[in-house]
């Protein structure tokens, strides 16, 4: 993943596995990804879902399980009543990078 916007070889080979993924009808989750730049190549290319630490560092079991408790708790909450926060509904930890898009492009939907 790192090299995919340096080294054309490892650009082919993410390019290959997706194309790979998508002819047997399976996800193909992107790890990795560090940069913006590196999320725009990968969606260019027709990658639709990843990880990596663009979107948040790794965290422990005891960790995601407060930060789910603190999103529910903030959504049983009338609107009127939650502040308003840019951090996400985690908190500052829960950095998002924009979402890759959803779904497969139209050429490569099975047509029968």
């Amino acid at each position: 993943m790192r090299d995919i916007l340096a080294d054309p070889h490892d650009a082919a080979i993410v390019r290959a596995v997706l194309d790979i993924g998508r002819s047997l009808d399976l996800a193909v989750v992107a790890e990795g990804i560090e940069t913006p730049a590196q999320q725009a190549s990968l969606v260019a290319m027709g990658c639709r879902c990843g990880q990596g630490y663009l979107y948040g560092r790794a965290v422990g079991a005891d960790e995601i399980a407060r930060r789910l408790t603190r999103a529910e708790t903030r959504q049983a909450e009338p609107a009127s009543r939650r502040p308003a926060s840019p951090d996400g509904p985690a908190g500052p930890a829960d950095r998002r990078a924009p979402p890759l898009p959803s779904g497969r492009p139209e050429s490569a939907k099975p047509t029968g």
